[in-house]
């Protein structure tokens, strides 16, 4: 409470015009009082503080106040570019929060400061309204500080709750609309997922995208095939207390080409690890049941004449594989 002494005349003015449904911030202005003030006073003398929602309707209800309801623009409805990159991050590290009647916001809280701000600019780009710049860092020791962008708006969290559903870790779905999309528009998706659970292998030469949902990997990898990528799932080791998870791994050299010429990171140590991942290798191999598919082919190249190295990089393989592999006995 501020310094002024407040009488009970005043008091009773406050309760007056609270039950007339004033909101407490008018009344702390027009008293110059704060509004702690108010409330204290109001609790004081048994009145029911209102709730976020109850104050918004009936300060807009009796005209104190008009609520911004950030309504998005009809292209705002249309898969675009964009849209599928938000969609993918939110099936990752990005948050939908959908509290009918109290909270209504599309986020992102990361470490990595361009991917919070490519996040936010497709967020403005589909729905032309604008969004948070924000930094916290939590209290416990050594936590790396976190950037964070905030779109709220009840017509945007519409749209994508239609799409996708809650976007919850353990219940995502690659959407209809993405499954059914381009593969420009199915390749930005991915990427927002890869931006938010992917990462590189540098030892093992290889790409991850990890997920305690493998039901939802499945689908990720099914977009990965649309685009010639090859890639296994397979299950990481964890403590028994933690639950399973999976990684969607791509490791031979056409499918790592293929998805850093067609998907790729937008941040920025990722997509550095994966150009240095690339220009490694001296000797590039597939997984055995890959490779078991290419034999045929492998041994009608060697009879037309073509020599291990040729056939290897025909095919996106290693020369010692392409030898192995076309003398063997049937």
């Amino acid at each position: 409470m501020n310094g002024k002494t407040v009488s009970k005349k005043e008091i009773n003015e406050y309760i007056k015009c609270y039950k007339k449904g004033e909101p407490a911030k008018s009344i702390a202005r027009r008293y110059n009082r704060d509004i702690s003030t108010i409330t204290y006073y109001l609790k004081k003398n048994n009145i029911k503080i209102r709730s976020v929602k109850e104050a918004m309707y009936i300060g807009e209800l009796k005209g104190y106040f008009k609520s911004n309801r950030h309504i998005i623009p009809t292209s705002s409805k249309n898969l675009t570019i964009s849209k599928a990159y938000i969609i993918g991050v939110l099936c990752g590290d990005g948050w939908l929060w959908y509290d009918p009647g109290e909270c209504y916001q599309i986020g992102l809280g990361v470490t990595d400061k361009e991917f919070r701000d490519y996040f936010r600019e497709c967020l403005q780009i589909v729905y032309k309204i604008p969004c948070s710049l924000e930094t916290a860092r939590e209290k416990k020791r050594n936590r790396k500080l976190q950037y964070i962008t905030r779109l709220c708006s009840k017509e945007a969290c519409d749209d994508m709750k239609n799409i996708g559903g809650e976007f919850k870790t353990a219940v995502w779905r690659v959407p209809d609309i993405i499954k059914k999309a381009n593969l420009k528009i199915q390749a930005k998706f991915i990427q927002g997922f890869a931006d938010s659970e992917g990462g590189i292998d540098s030892g093992k030469r290889r790409i991850n995208l990890t997920s305690t949902n493998l039901e939802g990997l499945k689908e990720m990898q099914e977009l990965t095939n649309n685009l010639k990528i090859r890639s296994v799932i397979q299950k990481s080791e964890r403590d028994k207390n933690r639950k399973d998870c999976y990684n969607l791994r791509i490791q031979d050299r056409e499918s790592m080409i293929l998805f850093h010429q067609h998907i790729g990171f937008k941040i920025k140590r990722k997509q550095k690890y994966l150009e240095e991942c690339l220009n490694s290798y001296n000797l590039w191999t597939i997984p055995h049941k890959e490779s078991a598919k290419l034999i045929p082919k492998m041994k009608e190249l060697r009879a037309q004449g073509l020599t291990y190295e040729e056939i290897g990089k025909k095919l996106g393989i290693g020369m010692v594989t392409a030898w192995v592999n076309t003398n063997k006995k049937a």
